[in-house]
């Protein structure tokens, strides 16, 4: 098996740098108009790209999944390589999906995603965590529609990650059953990307399409392959079929006819000779849609769903011994400006995020004192009770509180995410008012 293996692999590389077989995508929504066109590769068309075939697509060991007849390892090709250049990812539905270089503390992989939304992508779990050590992806380059070197539609970062929990319990963490995550961007892309419907709908026999970035060989990282192929069995919350997939293909959308994406390829499973007998996604399903509804806000609270703020704004807190008084500010020039007026830098607080509720800041010029809220009946009172409202100086969202304290002898307010300090305060005739807001 593995002497096949190297002559498939030398196989490749020939083609790579002799020409092969391309396809051109045709812009349509139906199999019947987007079905490939094989033409031949000039020798002007060649392409190459320099790179690693590394990749943290990594092996998903699922021992409940393992039966005697099949084992689950990394996806890979059955019998011969059948895939095909994707030669125009411009088109309907190749411009929507995505390639994926995900940044771990033990080096970087390759994945693929797909746009489900403005600034959201569709993936696989393990593109953003690697549940063997426990470790949260630390950065993620999204690029809509990549063709080797050229990004059509730009590149973009990842600002939030979302899991199915059950993918990181200690218990069910190595099973495929919740191998599904999202992407939250920074910014919104390029409007002409757009996005991809979902479908809970999935058929024994059912007619689909997989595309995705393979990165095993040096030829064709960065360049989208695809194949037809239908769905050959349903097991649980999986899919199979026999469609020819390979590392880096981690997150690629399975779609049906109509260009919904019904399934997220994850792994591929060999006989007992090790040798490929199909390959398999995790179904879009009804966990999937409550996933997909909390990270865009749409609901308030998801216990079965665990996220991560990739991108974090920092506040920081600042001491005037003179007025006796604290502020807390993300603006930079504020603190230079401050710095120069006798005001002491204590340095970061805390973090929060992009998005979530506001905190209101309020300045009071009688007292010299500034008050932070999420409340905002308690904004308005003492807008018009002598404050001046500031706008909105930060989010609240996370798990980490951030207790508000008042002292009645110097009528000031000290905001702190320390216990400890804060323990300290309550034991020196500080008044604990509470959970302020919420902090990463």
């Amino acid at each position: 098996m593995k002497n096949r293996i190297y002559q498939s692999l030398l196989c490749l590389i020939l083609l790579g740098n002799l020409g092969g077989v391309s396809v051109t995508a045709l812009e349509s929504n139906t199999y019947g108009q987007a079905n490939f066109s094989e033409t031949s590769l000039s020798t002007d068309s060649e392409k190459l790209v320099d790179g690693t075939s590394s990749s943290l697509d990594s092996t998903i060991d699922l021992e409940s999944q393992v039966t005697p007849d099949s084992q689950p390892i990394k996806e890979g090709i059955i019998q011969s390589d059948d895939q095909v250049l994707i030669r125009n990812t411009t088109v309907d539905p190749y411009r929507k999906i995505v390639s994926l270089e995900s940044y771990f503390p033990i080096g970087s992989g390759f994945g693929t995603g797909v746009m489900i939304g403005p600034d959201l992508v569709l993936t696989a779990a393990h593109n953003v965590y690697d549940v063997k050590r426990g470790q949260w992806v630390q950065g993620v380059q999204v690029v809509p529609a990549r063709d080797g070197q050229n990004y059509p539609y730009g590149s973009y970062q990842a600002s939030q990650v979302f899991i199915l929990k059950g993918y990181k319990d200690e218990v069910t963490g190595n099973s495929a059953s919740f191998d599904m995550a999202l992407i939250k961007l920074s910014q919104k892309v390029d409007s002409r990307v757009g996005y991809l419907e979902v479908s809970t709908q999935q058929d024994p026999g059912q007619r689909i399409q997989i595309a995705g970035y393979p990165a095993t060989t040096f030829e064709k990282i960065g360049f989208m392959y695809g194949m037809f192929g239908e769905i050959s069995g349903i097991d649980g919350d999986l899919i199979n079929y026999q469609i020819d997939t390979e590392s880096g293909q981690s997150g690629s959308p399975v779609l049906n006819e109509a260009n919904q994406i019904i399934a997220i390829h994850i792994l591929g499973f060999v006989n007992s000779q090790q040798e490929y007998i199909h390959n398999a996604a995790r179904r879009v399903q009804e966990d999937s849609l409550d996933m997909i509804a909390f990270a865009k806000g749409e609901q308030v609270a998801n216990d079965a769903v665990d996220s991560h703020w990739l991108l974090e704004n920092p506040v920081y807190r600042l001491y005037h011994a003179g007025v006796k008084r604290h502020l807390y500010t993300q603006d930079e020039n504020e603190i230079n400006v401050l710095k120069f007026r006798g005001w002491q830098f204590e340095g970061k607080a805390f973090a929060t995020a992009e998005q979530g509720n506001p905190v209101y800041r309020l300045y009071s010029p009688v007292t010299k004192e500034h008050l932070y809220t999420t409340n905002q009946a308690e904004r308005d009172v003492l807008a018009t009770s002598g404050w001046n409202s500031e706008g909105t100086a930060w989010y609240s969202y996370g798990e980490r509180p951030v207790y508000r304290l008042y002292h009645t002898g110097l009528k000031v307010h000290l905001y702190t995410s320390d216990p400890g300090e804060r323990g300290f305060l309550i034991n020196n005739g500080w008044n604990d008012e509470g959970i302020s807001f919420y902090a990463l």
